[in-house]
């Protein structure tokens, strides 16, 4: 590069100056920089780089919580997609966390980037040696990175682009806050294409480079007098113009000692390591010649090298330290905050330490290993640490925080080994304690000098007069303890080694299907024919994905051959095991990936053909079963971490069946499975959680991902891992974690429940839907199966009958057996079936029920086809893979007829704008797709149900409050959202949700920082009317008829949109054209606070009016009267200790509902006069009675 380059310095020999261009242009090319003395540069010691993903759950609050002094960051919003993100309060956050903290918004001024916002659909990139469109855009990029390509950067076009225009790159990054500009790619004045060009048109490209520069400094310091400019790379430009040092503020260089290669990603070998051999004047001696130049001029000088070789680190910063520059080492993906970082930033510490953690919600756990001496800052929604025997920890918290918290149970815990040491830290004072794991006491040593005398006395650390503690999270009532080893198998159940098979064939199973056989059931003559198809002789009636996945039909044949002693069974399995490929790509269209690939059926074929098998064989078969785990194991847990239920429950489960059926014949190995499935279970795979607190979250019975996503894989996985463990390890789960034994009957209560009257639909609930007609579901006949037998195994027989019961009610019975292995291997032939729906009054379920974990409202008037029913979401589809916007959110049926309801789709993380909810529209972007209402990662807490009560006599109603505050809220200890932005707006949200019969009260009451965001939708099946404040819409068939009336505020704007324009560019793949119907979109004038009061009435197609409807308000209250309800709240988020109220006109038995009031005793005053006391529950915070009295009311309620 450099030749080419002095090649045009002889060529341009006499041409003239571009000083009178740029005059005639209107842009003055030199501006003299403002004095060096007061570079805040200068006193930088530490830096991060970091361009790419900065925006993925986690990565900025890394950067928040980290030590340095200097970030430069890409600003996100510049690209595709991303437009809405909040940049501003992203460097707000990083400013304020760190005071002193300079942010540089990384720039590329040398190269069109056709992933920004400003690369246009007509734009076409450089090729064949040709221009690009627009003529500016000159070539690709030279060292291989995709979709950047340099261009004639004096060109006016692209002066606009990113200094001149209203919304260029430099203008956009001051609006932001940034505190100067990274400007990569200076050295294109030095690319052999790019000078052809500027040779051409007569420019010198080393003077219009510095103009460029220049004018780049004069407009932003017009904006912001303090505004930075830091220049990356052309470490010759010094040579070339001697103007450029005045008008940066610092260099930065890259490759200095190492490199990458370009678009290498983050862990790539690739991505660093690369010495650089160059013997030239771009080699290592040639580089910091030059980099002393800028040094003599009063210039910083930064260096970035790549290396993931911790010895090439340590050793680049030495040297890099030693010639007076400021060096980062990372890798080139620049993706992630660097694995090697500089080792002063521990100098001050009273210890050297050799690692250095970061906890995120990505990255929540760290093992300190003995010897090991780690650093760990920050903290997220769980924290595990470990330290071993030897091991230090030196744990440190957010300024200001006087306390360390480690949650235990199934948020995560600290495990201390023998010998292990803590240290303790305030970040505000330096203050730090070194603290051997033990009770006795000890003098220990704080950073200062000091000595005090300190003690762990419980879950305090005592510390002179001074207790630091250590602070466990209460379990919930009859949870489960925490496990004291998330990594290692618990030694007291490892696998029997007694007589095989040990794995499922119990003799009590082997009895059921003995059953099914002689009955010759549907499953059983199903199974017989699955197996029968594979041993005929004729391929054409084979399993039509047997030669892709041979591994998902071992375990039917060798049960078979254990059933019957054919051999005809074995032989065909022992064909198919050794067929098995174990290149996990390389099985058909899906791949051996965990959703399809059925590995867990080689260890159930091992062992149940064990006693068949040669000496040889088995040795073979021990090695695969290893094998398939040891590339599950790479391939989906150890490295490619994933948040999908599927795969984590899948793979330990895997893990978990091939370990159990190897223990005894290699037990190492096996234990190392065993060990691989338990971190699953117990500690989770990576940013997952664990296993076993996924279910404890999921209690309530409702599946996070869908209750048509629960059949198909996690069902399995969940069961299967059950059933390992009880057959071959003797470790039931119901005795051992007890809180975990009500899942299965809770899956059942809330499968009936959200089948629809017609029995012929599943209402959605997650984000990853199926079609929902029961029918087109057989995966469902299989979850019921599972569910009534593992229900019943732990003490929920009434829950299994019912099952059952549902299986035959729905048809599910009648449907094709898609997987009669399971069928009739979980299956209970002789046991009876009671239907959810006829059966025995005392054997249903109550027409009203509150699911908790997660928080879902039931509710019905019957269990007849022709139903009034309804659902209303607490914390809607809870954040386990994803985080759907859908909390608050109701659906509502008239006479088993839907009138509004969600929308199925595979896009609900992102879009408020499918669900009856009040939405904050806070314009997030989640995957390069802006958003329609919250989508929120990380809230302090889950929305929940936080008040519930109903009632069947003297009338049914029920009657529930979402608490959403914390969702706004930032999690504390991972605090992406912090600042001034949307997600510290809300100060409290709260949605009162009443349901009775065909009436219907919503009050939204909202708080916020700043006025607006709030957007409260309705969605209908058909085209809706409006009118006024009120909105009708009929259900599909015509005949049922929903009306809405807003009464305050009575000033709103509420519009009709047709979803199929609305959702136009939303793919049929993730949202179904059937289910693009109507919504009503009600907005309300900016304001901070809000009470938002809605009425629903449903009836017949021709009913026209609300009936008698009065809104009820006064000094401390807000309410409604409906024909024969009144239901008030308070008008502010407190809870009252006395309220009034009037009714004019009352009917002779009006049923009143007063919300928010204090817990306790109330006498109830009726037009003056004693009426009765009533309790007012902690649990719902409201007074329920009935007055008999027609005509004009005063009720008055004082607390006792």
């Amino acid at each position: 590069m450099r030749q080419n380059n002095r090649l045009w310095e002889i060529l341009f020999v006499g041409m003239f100056c571009m000083v009178g261009m740029w005059l005639m242009l209107g842009r003055p090319c030199f501006v003299e920089a403002a004095s060096g003395e007061t570079n805040p540069l200068k006193q930088i010691q530490n830096w991060m780089y970091q361009i790419q993903n900065i925006e993925w759950d986690g990565r900025l609050a890394e950067l928040v919580q980290s030590p340095y002094d200097l970030l430069v960051i890409e600003p996100t919003r510049t690209n595709k997609g991303s437009e809405t993100w909040d940049s501003k309060g992203a460097v707000h956050q990083l400013k304020t966390s760190r005071p002193g903290r300079l942010v540089l918004a990384y720039i590329d001024i040398g190269e069109a980037e056709s992933y920004r916002s400003y690369w246009q659909d007509s734009w076409q990139a450089p090729e064949g040696g040709q221009k690009g469109n627009p003529d500016f855009i000159i070539t690709a990029d030279p060292d291989g990175w995709s979709e950047n390509y340099p261009v004639a950067w004096w060109d006016p076009r692209w002066y606009d682009i990113i200094i001149e225009g209203e919304k260029s790159l430099l203008k956009q990054a001051i609006a932001d806050g940034y505190d100067g500009i990274y400007m990569d790619w200076v050295e294109v004045y030095d690319d052999p294409d790019v000078v052809a060009v500027a040779a051409a048109q007569g420019i010198d490209p080393a003077r219009a480079m510095v103009d460029f520069i220049s004018r780049l400094r004069t407009v932003a310091r017009t904006l912001d007098p303090d505004f930075l400019v830091v220049a990356q790379n052309a470490p010759f430009l010094i040579d070339e113009d001697s103007r450029y040092t005045s008008v940066i503020d610092g260099v930065a260089f890259e490759d200095t000692w190492f490199g990458g290669t370009g678009d290498a990603q983050w862990g790539d070998p690739q991505g660093g390591d690369i010495p650089n051999e160059d013997t030239e004047e771009y080699g290592t001696v040639g580089r910091i010649k030059q980099y002393k130049k800028y040094l003599a001029k009063g210039i910083p000088v930064f260096t970035c090298d790549y290396c993931r070789n911790r010895d090439h680190a340590a050793d680049v910063y030495e040297k890099a330290r030693a010639h007076g520059f400021v060096p980062l080492v990372t890798q080139v993906a620049l993706s992630e905050m660097t694995t090697t970082p500089p080792p002063w930033l521990n100098a001050w510490d009273p210890l050297s330490f050799s690692q250095i953690h970061i906890l995120t919600s990505l990255s929540p756990a760290i093992q300190v290993a003995s010897g090991e001496q780690a650093k760990i800052y920050g903290s997220s929604e769980k924290n595990t640490v470990t330290i071993e025997a030897g091991g230090t920890a030196h744990l440190l918290h957010m300024p200001g925080k006087n306390t360390v918290v480690f949650h235990t149970g199934p948020q995560g815990f600290v495990v201390f080994r023998s010998g292990a040491y803590l240290i303790l830290e305030r970040r505000s004072d330096n203050t730090g304690v070194k603290m051997p794991v033990t009770t006795a006491a000890q003098t220990i040593t704080f950073t200062d000098g000091s000595q005090l005398t300190a003690q762990i006395i419980g879950n305090t650390v005592r510390v002179g007069n001074q207790t630091i503690t250590l602070t466990p999270v209460a379990l919930e009532s009859g949870s489960s303890p925490p496990l004291s080893d998330t990594d290692h198998f618990p030694s007291g159940f490892y696998p029997n080694t007694g007589q095989r098979p040990r794995l499922w064939l119990t003799a009590e199973r082997r009895q059921a299907i003995e059953t099914a056989r002689q009955q010759n059931l549907p499953d059983w003559q199903a199974f017989k024919q699955l197996c029968d198809s594979m041993v005929d002789q004729d391929t054409d009636n084979d399993p039509w994905d047997l030669g892709w996945l041979p591994q998902n039909y071992t375990a039917p044949l060798a049960l078979l051959w254990q059933l019957t002693g054919d051999h005809r069974y074995a032989d065909r399995a022992v064909e198919l095991m050794d067929s098995i490929s174990l290149d996990l790509s390389d099985s058909g269209p899906y791949g051996g990936d965990p959703d399809h690939a059925l590995w867990h059926y080689m260890g159930l074929t091992y062992d149940w053909l064990y006693d068949r098998l040669t000496t040889e064989q088995r040795q073979a078969w021990q090695v695969r079963l290893k094998q398939v785990s040891d590339r599950l194991w790479e391939a989906y847990n150890e490295s490619n971490l994933f948040h999908d239920t599927d795969r984590n429950l899948l793979t330990a489960m895997y893990h978990l069946t091939l370990g159990a059926a190897l223990y005894g014949d290699d037990t190492a190995g096996a234990v190392t499975l065993l060990d691989r499935a338990w971190q699953g279970w117990s500690k989770g795979y990576g940013a997952a959680r664990p296993n076993g607190e996924l279910l404890e979250r999921c209690l309530g019975g409702v599946w996070p991902t869908g209750m048509q996503y629960l059949p198909a894989t996690d069902g399995m996985g969940i069961a299967g891992f059950q059933m390992t463990l009880q057959t071959a390890c003797q470790y039931d789960i119901n005795t051992q974690q007890p809180v975990i034994a009500p899942f299965w009957g809770n899956v059942i209560r809330s499968l009936v429940h959200l089948t629809d009257p017609s029995r012929e639909h599943i209402a959605p609930t997650g984000s990853w839907e199926n079609p929902t007609t029961i029918l087109e579901q057989p995966w469902l006949r299989r979850l019921v199966i599972l569910a009534a037998f593992f229900a019943k195994r732990a003490g929920d027989g009434d829950m299994a009958d019912l099952a059952r019961g549902y299986l035959h009610a729905v048809g599910l019975d009648q449907v094709d057996i898609n997987d009669p292995f399971s069928c009739l291997m979980f299956g209970d032939p002789q046991a009876p079936a009671v239907s959810p729906y006829t059966g025995p009054a005392g054997k249903r379920l109550p027409l009203v029920r509150l699911a908790k974990e997660p928080d879902f409202l039931f509710f019905r008037d019957s269990w007849k086809t022709t139903a009034n029913r309804g659902i209303f979401r607490g914390d809607g589809t809870l954040p386990v893979d994803h985080q759907t916007p859908d909390h608050g959110h109701f659906s509502l049926w008239r006479k088993g007829v839907c009138l509004t309801n969600g929308a199925r789709n595979y896009m609900s993380l992102c879009n408020g704008n499918f669900f009856n909810t009040l939405s904050i529209e806070n314009h997030y972007t989640f995957d390069g797709t802006s958003c329609g209402g919250t989508a929120l990662l990380d809230g302090e807490t889950p929305a929940r149900i936080s008040r519930y009560r109903t009632q069947k006599d003297p009338v049914q109603f029920a009657y529930a409050m979402m608490n959403g505050d914390g969702q706004w809220n930032p999690n504390p200890d991972n605090p992406d959202f912090e600042g001034e932005g949307i997600w510290s707006n809300v100060t409290t949200y709260r949605r009162h949700f009443f349901w009775s019969g065909d009436h219907v009260v919503i009050l939204d009451r909202l708080r916020t920082k700043i006025p607006g965001f709030a957007k409260y939708r309705l969605r209908a099946l058909t085209e809706p009317t409006v009118t006024g404040n009120v909105v009708a819409q009929l259900s599909q068939n015509g005949q049922q008829k929903l009306m809405q009336k807003t009464l305050t505020p009575f000033h709103v704007t509420i519009e009709k949109k047709d979803e199929s324009v609305l959702f136009s560019q939303i793919d049929e793949n993730d949202l179904n054209s059937s289910e693009k119907a109507w919504q009503t979109v009600i907005s309300m004038a900016p304001a901070t606070r809000h009470n938002i009061l809605n009425v629903i009435r449903t009836g017949p197609a021709d009913m026209n009016d609300f009936g008698r409807l009065d809104h009820l308000a006064g000094g401390d209250f807000t309410g409604v009267r409906m024909e024969n309800w009144v239901i008030t709240f308070a008008e502010e988020e407190v809870l009252r200790s006395g309220t009034t109220y009037q009714v004019v006109q009352a009917q002779g038995n009006t049923h009143h509902l007063v919300a928010d009031l204090v817990p306790g005793t109330w006498h109830v005053r009726v037009n003056g006069q004693f009426r009765s006391d009533v309790t007012v529950s902690p649990e719902d915070n409201t007074a329920f009675f009935t007055t008999q009295t027609a005509g004009d009311l005063s009720i008055e309620l004082i607390k006792e």
